[in-house]
């Protein structure tokens, strides 16, 4: 008899942990979810399985490489290499269009993402080699895309910056990542008291000058993230591929 009670207590014993287990699972199932519900994201997943979320900054989930940055003293991903137009195909319902998708302005025809954490507070217009986003706070950055690198490449651009600065009486401070061809430049434009964000990106084929301007550091935290995250795209799917023919035995 008292068999039977020790085989009816280990089976109990083992109903209550595989219960406890389960329930367990549901609940880390269910706050997953929610919180994806709760950041307004939805997931895209890839031929690969790649979880993308629109509301993050793409290139930083592509695996872009980037270091930390420290301009006016709010710590940035800063993006030092270029994401393949392949990667962002291989996405799936990922809108390749020119425009803001979430958090995310995709410009693939101009070889470039910007991320933004305030989206809906930029509107962009067009001119000749010149993008500019306005804010509604007053910030506003440009970009401006130089298809003839090899006259000025992005480490000595960012010096002629500095300099000129420099006899103007203005201190900046910058960061260079020589290998990776990418700068960042922060300063305050003394008379204006705007500061001001300067990022300096090279690619094989072109040079990326992005500027960033808010009129104060409170409003520059964000724009700063948007510059720093500002991500080239690579062109590769045109590259034809070698032919692959199978020999006949």
């Amino acid at each position: 008899m008292s068999d039977v009670l020790v085989e009816r207590e280990k089976t109990k014993r083992t109903l209550i942990v595989a219960a406890s287990t389960t329930l367990v699972a549901i609940i880390a199932m269910v706050m997953f979810f929610r919180n994806i519900d709760d950041r307004g994201g939805s997931l895209k997943v890839s031929d690969k399985g790649l979880e993308v979320t629109l509301e993050e900054p793409i290139p930083q989930q592509l695996g872009a490489e980037s270091q930390t940055a420290r301009p006016f003293g709010d710590s940035v991903a800063l993006t030092t290499g270029a994401i393949a137009d392949t990667a962002l195909k291989r996405v799936r319902s990922l809108p390749l269009v020119r425009g803001f998708s979430g958090s995310n302005f995709i410009d693939t025809t101009a070889g470039y993402i910007l991320p933004s954490d305030q989206p809906q507070s930029w509107t962009v217009k067009d001119s000749s080699n010149v993008r500019v986003f306005a804010g509604t706070d007053g910030s506003s950055i440009s970009i401006v895309k130089d298809e003839r690198p090899d006259r000025k490449d992005a480490v000595s651009a960012t010096q002629v910056l500095i300099d000129s600065l420099r006899r103007i009486g203005v201190r900046a401070t910058s960061q260079t990542d020589t290998a990776h061809a990418t700068s960042l430049v922060w300063y305050q434009e003394p008379q204006s008291r705007r500061v001001i964000s300067v990022k300096f990106m090279q690619t094989a084929d072109r040079l990326y000058a992005v500027k960033a301007e808010a009129p104060n550091e409170a409003a520059m935290k964000s724009v700063v993230r948007s510059v720093s995250g500002f991500t080239p795209i690579e062109q590769k799917s045109a590259a034809k591929t070698p032919e692959t023919r199978r020999l006949q035995r």
